[in-house]
C-alpha cells in the first residue's frame, strides 16, 4: 500500500489500520508514541474530511453489554484463582483431571496458573473435555497438559491416560491398544 497504490499518507494508513472499534481515541494515540499529537489530529480529521472515519454513536445497549461482559470476566478472574487456591491446600493432588468448560472459569486459564505456581506447576493434569478441535488439543497440551482426553470417552481410555502421566506400568489385561494419541509422553511430572 505504501508503494503508491494508495493516495493515503503513511500516517493516514497507519491511523485506519490501528481503528479497531473498540479502542479510544486517546488508547490510539497512546500506541503510536512515534507521531506527535499536532500530527494525529491533522490525520484523524483528513480521514474524518474524506469520509474515511465516522464518528460513531454510542449504543447504549452496547455500552451496557460490554459493562456486563467486562464484570463476568473479571469473576472468571477470581474463579480461577479460586480454584488454584484449592488445589494448594493439603494434601498437594497426585493428578489433576481438568474439565475446560467449567461454570465460572476457563480450564485453560486455570491451567496456565496451576503452571506458573511452584508448589503446583509439576503435579500431572489431563484435560478432560468436550473441546476435540485440533487446536484445542494443541493448546491443551502448549499450556502444559500431560494428557488430554475427550468426550464421550471410554473408561479405559481414561485409565490408560492416568497410567501413562503418572508413570504406572499398563494392567496387563489391557489391550494392545496403549499407544494413546491424546497423552503427552514427553512431559514432565
Amino acid at each position: 500500500m505504501r508503494s503508491g497504490a494508495s493516495t493515503l499518507s503513511p500516517s493516514e494508513l497507519e491511523l485506519l489500520v490501528r481503528i479497531d472499534g473498540d479502542l479510544t481515541i486517546r488508547q490510539i494515540k497512546a500506541g503510536m508514541p512515534a507521531m506527535t499529537g499536532e500530527t494525529f489530529a491533522s490525520t484523524f480529521q483528513r480521514l474524518l474530511d474524506r469520509r474515511l472515519l465516522t464518528v460513531a454513536e454510542v449504543d447504549p445497549f452496547s455500552e451496557q453489554f460490554k459493562s456486563q461482559m467486562n464484570r463476568l470476566t473479571l469473576f472468571g478472574v477470581e474463579a480461577e484463582a479460586e480454584v488454584v487456591a484449592e488445589f494448594r491446600k493439603p494434601p498437594i493432588p497426585d493428578l489433576i483431571l481438568l474439565g475446560v468448560m467449567l461454570p465460572d472459569a476457563d480450564g485453560f486459564d486455570i491451567l496456565l496458573r496451576l503452571r506458573q505456581h511452584p508448589a503446583l506447576k509439576n503435579v500431572p493434569v489431563i484435560m478432560l473435555t468436550g473441546k476435540s478441535t485440533r487446536e484445542d488439543v494443541i493448546k491443551g497440551l502448549a499450556s502444559g497438559a500431560d494428557g488430554y482426553v475427550t468426550k464421550p470417552f471410554e473408561a479405559d481410555a481414561l485409565m490408560r491416560a492416568v497410567r501413562t502421566v503418572v508413570g504406572l506400568p499398563e494392567e496387563p489385561a489391557a489391550s494392545g491398544n496403549s499407544k494413546d494419541p491424546w497423552v503427552n509422553k514427553d512431559a514432565k511430572p
